[in-house]
């Protein structure tokens, strides 16, 4: 019964190692997307202002510097939406991975009660 006791509690261990483990690096991908958006739309904004700054006198129609500051706003709106994507995609699997955890850990509960009930 004892060694029975110490097999479930082994393997419950493991995979609570496991889904931190697994649980870290989905987080980690999260920050790394977050920095990534953040870094890109920080450029796409940088881009704007020295588009600005440096063509603002030099471009006789005024049409082609709004259009392309309307292309740079579309462009930072689709970066934003991919941002969004998949950081939805990795809530989902974070979400996905925890549900499995505590369903792992009710059955490991339930055969730790069935074997020190024997």
């Amino acid at each position: 019964m004892t060694e029975d006791l110490y097999r479930i509690r082994r393997k419950q261990e493991e995979e609570e190692t496991a889904f931190f483990r697994d649980k870290k690096a989905l987080l980690d991908q999260e920050a790394a997307l977050y920095q990534h958006k953040t870094e890109t739309i920080r450029a796409l904004d940088d881009l704007a202002d020295r588009t600005r700054h440096y063509l603002q006198d030099f471009v006789a129609d005024r049409s082609d510097l709004q259009r392309a500051f309307q292309m740079i706003g579309l462009v930072s709106d689709e970066v934003t939406t991919v941002y969004r994507k998949e950081n939805d995609a990795l809530t989902y699997q974070l979400e996905e991975l925890e549900a499995d955890y505590r369903k792992k850990q009710a059955g490991y509960d339930q055969e730790l009660q069935e074997a020190r009930g024997k």
